[in-house]
């Protein structure tokens, strides 16, 4: 039996496999390939709907009062995978 994935919660500790843009300043259409990334994070939330729905995530995390800073968003149609550590 399939193992239920955790839902998660805002300050999980995540890794966050994603793709970005490939950008080049002259054509050459071997090298033309998108570059896959792993970032360790916690997370945040998911905001939006659609098309603009994105994965927010924090780098760090104040102890003191829980504030989130270094924050980033992952267009939903970038991340290919999400694992909670």
């Amino acid at each position: 039996m399939p193992r239920k994935k955790k839902k998660l919660a805002r300050g999980d500790v995540i890794k966050v496999k994603w793709l970005d843009i490939y950008d080049q300043t002259h054509e050459d259409p071997r090298a033309a390939k998108l570059k896959e990334f792993e970032t360790l994070c916690y997370f945040i939330a998911w905001r939006g709907t659609g098309r603009r729905r994105q994965l927010v995530t924090s780098t760090t995390i104040d102890d003191d009062d829980d504030t989130f800073y270094g924050c980033c968003s992952f267009p939903a149609g970038c991340v290919l995978g999400i694992e909670t550590l």
